[in-house]
């Protein structure tokens, strides 16, 4: 990690800043877990669904205001689905689809020159946010490929921000001002007032008061599985959490990691190699 060094609204900095970079987001308001690092680095962002829900309320809006007063811009790829179509896209297995996200997010790292791409992390949460660790991972193989040289990080998004014993590649104390403004940000779109209650009751608030992303979990881990979530045995919460929504009548069918997210990824590790294979041929 770089020196600690404080910027001049009094948060502290310990690491790289990576101005320019690209971040890249399953759903809309996960960009308030980075809130005054997004005014600092003024990054790019991509945000693949709506983050309408079962609601059908698209949140993009309160995503694009909030980037806008940081000095941040959206990518091209910016909620270009529902959140149904995520997990319909997941239940398919649809790698057409899947292809022409990661295809999209490594043009974005390579016209961009982004120092880095930081992606949500796989947790075995929710399941767009692993899709989202997978695209990440590889369209930042396809652009180095291509001669991108940028850095890999992955955002935290359950839990507090700061991984105890875990080194971050940024790690930022937020001034009071920006605390503050955090704050006030997180609480303007109603869609999320329920999760961010929820974050800070079982948190706490203070934990908040820093912001950090980390080198990704595969890097951090070998042998994790092409979703950067453990061993390809392990079985995520959100299976769990779907048979119960199943159980219900609320879900029709339960995304699994083992018969929908790896195999997805298998196909996407093929699309890649083919796309490797056909760049090395006609040179």
């Amino acid at each position: 990690m770089g020196e600690r060094s404080e910027r001049a609204c009094g948060c502290v900095v310990h690491g790289e800043i990576a101005a320019g970079a690209l971040l890249l987001l399953g759903h809309p308001g996960h960009e308030l877990r980075l809130h005054a690092w997004l005014a600092h680095a003024r990054p790019t962002v991509a945000v693949l669904t709506d983050g309408s829900g079962r609601s059908g309320r698209s949140r993009l809006d309160a995503t694009a205001e909030t980037l806008a007063l940081a000095g941040a811009r959206p990518a091209a790829i910016f909620g270009v689905m529902r959140d149904v179509d995520l997990y319909q896209l997941l239940l398919a297995q649809n790698a057409t689809r899947a292809w022409g996200l990661v295809q999209g997010v490594a043009i974005a790292l390579l016209d961009g020159a982004a120092p880095a791409l930081i992606c949500d992390a796989a947790e075995g949460f929710n399941p767009g946010h692993d899709l989202c660790r997978g695209i990440g991972g590889f369209a930042v193989r396809l652009a180095a490929a291509r001669g991108w040289k940028g850095a890999f990080y992955e955002l935290p998004l359950e839990g507090p921000p700061v991984r105890e014993g875990a080194a971050a590649g940024l790690a930022l104390d937020l001034c009071a001002g920006c605390f503050a403004a955090k704050r006030k940000r997180s609480r303007a779109c109603p869609d999320l007032l329920p999760d961010v209650d929820a974050a800070e009751r079982e948190s706490g608030l203070e934990v908040f008061r820093s912001e950090a992303f980390y080198a990704t979990l595969a890097t951090r881990a070998p042998g994790a599985g092409a979703d950067g979530f453990g061993a390809a045995e392990t079985v995520p919460y959100y299976e769990l959490w779907g048979e119960l929504r199943v159980g219900e009548g609320k879900y029709s069918s339960v995304v699994r990691r083992a018969g929908h997210v790896l195999p997805l990824f298998a196909a996407l590790e093929a699309c890649l190699r083919r796309e490797l294979a056909a760049a090395a041929g006609g040179r």
